[in-house]
C-alpha cells in the first residue's frame, strides 16, 4: 500500500495540475460542501424554532387581548348606569358611560352597546349609529357564541 501511494503521489508531482486538484481543490470542494449542509440544515431548524416562538407570542397576545376585552365587557356590563341606560334604552346615558369607560383602556379606539336581537343602542365613535340593526354582521354573531 505505501508503495501504492508513493508511485501515486511521484506521478501526481509530475504533474502540477493534476497535484493542485487531487490534493487541494478537491478536499478543499468537500469541505465547502459539507460546510454548506450543515448551515443550510442548522438554518432550516432555526428558522422552524423562530417561526414557533413567534406563532407562540402572538398566540399569548391575542389570548391576553380577548382576555382583558371580555373581563373590561363584564366590567362594564355591572355598572348600575349602564345597566340603567340599558333597561331605559337611553343613547345618551350609553354614550356617556362607554366614553368614561374607553378614558382607562388606551387601545380600545371604539364600543358599542347591542341588545341581543342586534339593534345598536350607541357606539362610540357613531359608527355603526345608534338604531341599526348588526344582527348579521360577523363581530355580533362572534360575541353570540
Amino acid at each position: 500500500m505505501p508503495r501504492v501511494l508513493s508511485a501515486w503521489l511521484l506521478r501526481s508531482f509530475r504533474r502540477p495540475l493534476g497535484f493542485l486538484l487531487g490534493l487541494v481543490l478537491l478536499p478543499l470542494a468537500l469541505i465547502l460542501a459539507v460546510t454548506y449542509q450543515a448551515n443550510t440544515t442548522l438554518w432550516r431548524e432555526q428558522t422552524l424554532h423562530n417561526l414557533g416562538v413567534t406563532a407562540r407570542l402572538a398566540a399569548e397576545i391575542v389570548d391576553e387581548t380577548l382576555t382583558e376585552t371580555l373581563r373590561f365587557e363584564r366590567l362594564l356590563a355591572e355598572q348600575p348606569a349602564l345597566q340603567e341606560g340599558v333597561r331605559r334604552r337611553d343613547p345618551a346615558q350609553l354614550t356617556r358611560q362607554l366614553r368614561e369607560a374607553l378614558r382607562f383602556i388606551p387601545r380600545v379606539h371604539s364600543a358599542a352597546v347591542v341588545d341581543l336581537q342586534g339593534n345598536v343602542l350607541a357606539s362610540i365613535p357613531d359608527e355603526p349609529p345608534a338604531g341599526r340593526h348588526v344582527a348579521g354582521d360577523e363581530p355580533f354573531l362572534g360575541a353570540q357564541q
